[in-house]
């Protein structure tokens, strides 16, 4: 089926590959490799445990709410949990949801859930973490490799969005092995009206003035 994007492309009268995100939710941290002593306790719930402690965080990097209602994340293998109804991420905010436990704290004003398929299953030496909506449209997407497998997250620094996810102690100047719901630096997230990160519509107008300007070279 196609997205609403391809549609727009389509209906330029070309056909055009483009990798463009269809939301405005990022993937920005994902924790597979707990460290296997109480400092791996990302859940703060005071048990250090392999599969309660992995977590995913999202972001809404747009200026409006995001409804969530209906909504899944997924590994490679499995759909590993589901968003209740009426459940609103607001903009800017970030969402955590780890495998399991009793998360504790405030996660820096984050909305935190446990996974309601009773655990994340993220496989150290690699998986994919996705992101569908209530269509089961994907929404968002990212593979990750051996790198992951280092008792700490892999994380996204937002000055370089769509950079590949590195090493949590390489980005953080304090050397943090994992900052869920919070920024790189263990701060509450605070983005900015610049956030460099198009609104989907201004994907869809980027998306259609691509395939008219290469229509038009291509027949001139």
């Amino acid at each position: 089926m196609l997205t609403k994007l391809q549609r727009l492309v389509v209906g330029a009268g070309l056909a055009v590959s483009l990798c463009l995100p269809a939301h405005a939710l990022l993937i920005t941290e994902i924790h597979a490799d707990p460290q296997a002593s109480i400092a791996g306790d990302a859940n703060q719930d005071g048990t250090r445990h392999f599969s309660d402690d992995e977590f995913v965080e999202l972001i809404n990097t747009a200026s409006v709410a995001l409804d969530l209602s209906g909504w899944s994340i997924h590994d490679a293998f499995a759909p590993r949990h589901y968003f209740a109804d009426a459940l609103t991420l607001a903009a800017g905010q970030a969402l955590l949801v780890f495998g399991g436990g009793s998360p504790t704290g405030d996660f820096g004003g984050a909305l935190v859930q446990v996974a309601s398929e009773g655990s994340l299953g993220l496989n150290n030496s690699g998986d994919t973490v996705s992101v569908y909506d209530e269509l089961n449209q994907l929404v968002a997407s990212y593979s990750y490799g051996p790198e992951a497998n280092s008792d700490q997250s892999i994380a996204r620094n937002l000055a370089s969005p769509f950079a590949a996810l590195t090493l949590h102690s390489s980005l953080s100047l304090s050397a943090l092995p994992f900052s869920p719901g919070t920024d790189i630096s263990g701060q509450p997230y605070a983005l900015a009206a610049s956030m460099p990160i198009p609104e989907p519509s201004s994907w869809y107008l980027l998306a259609i003035g691509t395939a008219l300007l290469l229509r038009k070279q291509l027949a001139s």
